[in-house]
């Protein structure tokens, strides 16, 4: 795909009903440059936003997209950190930069994946679905209400005094092939129906999703369990927290993303291995009883 549609809402225009942009047709560098350019701002809303489609007139509104022009989520959930994410979108195109309310011991970051061609909007919420599955699969949170072709994104910003912690990575590979994951995402929404009908898997479905939340919970607690231990207990809360979240069955990756960079945010960059090792000993440790 050459060119990007997307429509850019100045702060006056998310405040108009309905929400009007600037409609403009842009080049994936262009994209990267602009994301990795954060305004200072407290209040995230004041910079404006962008819609990454073509909108009829530039209206935002779900009626008038005509076409999607990447694959786009957000993950607020705090249990990730951009540095994962970009390594499972490695095989594809993809631009990753940090949120207003990130920080390293909550991560929060938008990830924009290049698409081999626009989608139709009925398109988009098939393939977005089964993206945020895959994602889910590899046990990356993303935010469920981010699914409209009309999505708004607030402009890159990071908070007065938190410039230094703006994340923004960048990937040149190969375009996400839009008509070949389509063709998987209706195979696996096929799939799924199927296994909703009988009552055993409905069950099963929704003990799951309990699981995941509170998996996702503990992994929350126990990073900020990390963050405000003293310094004389913060080694033994690592060890206590790592134990505690094997307990659940997360993986080792999983565990380390949740625990090691708030470890590293409060105990300096020197400790960093200490924490890699007391967390992988601590899951071993667990793994043997």
């Amino acid at each position: 795909m050459g060119e990007v549609a997307v429509s850019l809402f100045a702060p006056e225009a998310l405040r108009r009903r309905p929400q009007q942009g600037e409609p403009r047709e842009e080049s994936w560098p262009w994209l990267c440059h602009w994301t990795s350019c954060p305004s200072i701002a407290a209040d995230k809303a004041s910079e404006g936003g962008f819609v990454l489609a073509r909108l009829r007139d530039g209206v935002r509104r779900n009626d008038c997209c005509e076409s999607v022009s990447t694959l786009a989520v957000d993950h607020d959930a705090g249990t990730t950190s951009p540095e994962r994410a970009a390594h499972v979108l490695r095989r594809y195109r993809h631009i990753i930069y940090s949120t207003a309310s990130h920080s390293t011991e909550a991560p929060h970051w938008r990830a924009i994946v290049a698409l081999s061609r626009p989608l139709l909007p009925d398109e988009h919420r098939v393939l977005w679905r089964h993206a945020v599955a895959r994602l889910h699969s590899l046990s990356i949170v993303v935010d469920p209400g981010c699914s409209d072709p009309a999505r708004l994104w607030y402009a890159p910003t990071v908070r007065p005094g938190c410039e230094a912690s703006f994340v923004h990575l960048a990937h040149d590979g190969p375009e996400l092939d839009a008509d070949g994951m389509l063709a998987a995402a209706k195979a696996w929404a096929e799939d799924q129906r199927t296994e909703a009908l009988t009552p055993q898997k409905r069950a099963d479905g929704e003990h799951m999703g309990k699981l995941v939340s509170y998996a996702m919970a503990a992994l929350r607690r126990a990073a900020q369990n990390v963050t405000e231990a003293s310094e004389g207990e913060r080694h033994h809360v690592l060890c206590r927290e790592a134990f505690s979240l094997a307990r659940l069955g997360l993986s080792e990756q999983q565990i380390s993303d949740a625990l090691l960079g708030p470890f590293v945010a409060v105990a300096g960059d020197r400790r960093r291995r200490e924490g890699e090792r007391t967390i992988r000993d601590e899951i071993h440790a667990r793994a043997r009883k």
